[in-house]
């Protein structure tokens, strides 16, 4: 209850991207009954082949009464794929799936093969090799009662993708919330962010598609669909922002009247990149320092300083007709206690002025889950939060409360920030009338 319903964008593509087969989505997190509704459609259906996706593991919200624990519904969907139709082979992929690949096979007997990484290459080459698995690239599969992986293989090439099939998906429930429908433009991320593990997910070269094929699709989506506002579903959309331009020309020539919203690199927000944006639809930007001390920003590997941060957060406040958010972690690494201190200055100054000034949007404390290909998982070892033996994909949900990464100089003080965190979310419960906050 509350997670909000984002469209299933990989899904979408690899029925792209296997024509030759009939396919059709089930999205359970729009279902009433989600167990239900897989049972009759696998019975109605009867697949050769089911597909498991799992984009994140948990929603990384370190608040009992907020805090869901996704992974815990693989085992239960993929058991139920195997008892329905038994002689189904049974495919696991996804982001989060990727991050835990080859544990989630040993615990999950059910699950035959597993896509790691992107799959638009490997998945229509398992169809055709689902005795020989051994042959497809970046592929866990089993043998001899092992979980083994074939071999590494590119990631694919998105200019030569097909547009997602969007057919087999009720845009209408997605579209209901100004980010639940997206459009990818690129994948790969140069950043290295010490909590974020995108650069081994997606590559750290950054791969895109056709401008004009972009503004096609939001043609399309707009036209065809009636969506009105959409995200653009990248890491960071504004990087390169030369090739940000380009799409934002391909819109306006095209005549799109959809709006937009879309995540953003600090050092790219300029009196330049909004009026090219917001020409062209954009009407919503996130940005996400992830640290405001000068400390925890270096130690947090960002590239960019409290100064960048306080210009872009400013000309995004003043920009007319725009929402805007922002985010800093709680306790990231290098965060001293003034610079906490300094953190809830920006966040709370930031906060008051977005609502004097009715702006959609606000400021977000997260905090940093630790997180497998990451400068912060080698960091938490480093400094004895956890070791490399510590079970990051935890069987009991409680356990994961434990992932959430504290600097050491904040360490004796986190149950008081806890507290304090929590009372703030029951505060915002209670005005936003018992609503998810």
């Amino acid at each position: 209850p509350g997670e909000p319903r984002v469209m299933p964008l990989g899904l979408a593509y690899l029925a792209a991207v296997v024509p030759e087969h009939d396919v059709q989505i089930l999205d359970l997190n729009i279902e009433d009954d989600p167990y239900g509704s897989l049972r009759r459609k696998l019975q109605e259906f009867g697949p050769d082949v089911v597909g498991i996706a799992l984009r994140n593991v948990d929603n990384q919200l370190r608040n009992r009464k907020d805090f869901c624990y996704y992974y815990k519904q693989f085992p239960l969907a993929a058991n139920l794929v195997r008892e329905v139709v038994p002689k189904a082979a049974i495919v696991g992929g996804g982001a989060g799936f990727s991050m835990f690949a080859k544990i989630i096979m040993e615990r999950n007997p059910a699950v035959d093969f597993g896509i790691y990484l992107e799959g638009e290459e490997s998945f229509p080459l398992l169809l055709r090799n689902l005795n020989s698995p051994e042959q497809v690239p970046n592929l866990f599969y089993r043998k001899d009662g092992e979980v083994r992986f074939s071999r590494p293989g590119a990631l694919p090439d998105l200019a030569r993708l097909p547009f997602p099939r969007k057919d087999l998906l009720n845009i209408a429930v997605y579209a209901q919330q100004p980010s639940g429908v997206g459009v990818q433009t690129r994948r790969g991320c140069a950043a290295r962010c010490a909590y974020c593990n995108y650069p081994a997910l997606n590559g750290d070269l950054v791969r895109t598609r056709d401008p004009e094929q972009i503004a096609e699709e939001v043609d399309e989506l707009a036209v065809k669909y009636w969506v009105k506002e959409f995200m653009f579903a990248d890491g960071l959309f504004s990087t390169p922002v030369s090739y940000t331009y380009e799409i934002c020309r391909a819109i306006r020539k095209r005549g799109v009247k959809a709006r937009w919203g879309a995540w953003c690199h600090v050092p790219d927000i300029s009196e330049e990149f909004l009026k090219e944006t917001t020409s062209a639809g954009g009407n919503y930007f996130v940005i996400s320092p992830d640290a405001y001390s000068p400390e925890s920003l270096k130690a947090m590997n960002k590239g960019f300083t409290q100064e960048e941060v306080l210009r872009a957060t400013r000309l995004l406040m003043k920009w007319p007709g725009i929402g805007f958010s922002t985010a800093v972690f709680v306790a990231p690494p290098g965060e001293t206690v003034g610079g906490f201190f300094s953190s809830l200055g920006y966040f709370l100054g930031t906060t008051l002025k977005c609502k004097l000034m009715r702006r959609r949007g606000g400021v977000g404390l997260p905090r940093i889950r630790i997180e497998p290909d990451t400068l912060v998982y080698n960091m938490a070892v480093k400094e004895g939060l956890i070791t490399p033996q510590t079970d990051l994909l935890p069987e009991n949900a409680d356990d994961v409360f434990n992932l959430f990464y504290v600097s050491p100089a904040l360490r004796k003080f986190d149950p008081l920030i806890t507290a304090w965190l929590d009372a703030m979310i029951g505060l915002r419960r209670i005005v936003k009338g018992g609503k998810h906050p």
